[in-house]
């Protein structure tokens, strides 16, 4: 139930799910952060502590908040 508040689909579910259960947890998180951050810049990496992927999203929404105040000026 959690994971569809970040509009993932069912295909990116289970790859992140699988490559949890296979012990590749940093794949997964780093994953789970690019389906659910779509237009981000994939040279940051949030896999390493969950602090990098919380800033990290903190960060892209800022930036994506900041961007559509901009556009609707």
């Amino acid at each position: 139930m959690f994971a569809y508040t970040f509009y993932l689909l069912g295909d990116d579910i289970k790859q992140i799910t699988e490559k949890a259960k296979e012990g590749h947890y940093q794949v997964a998180c780093q994953y789970h952060f690019n389906v659910s951050h779509p237009l981000h810049n994939h040279v940051e990496s949030v896999s390493s502590h969950p602090n990098s992927w919380f800033n990290a999203s903190v960060n892209y929404y800022k930036s994506k908040n900041s961007s559509n105040s901009k556009e609707n000026r």
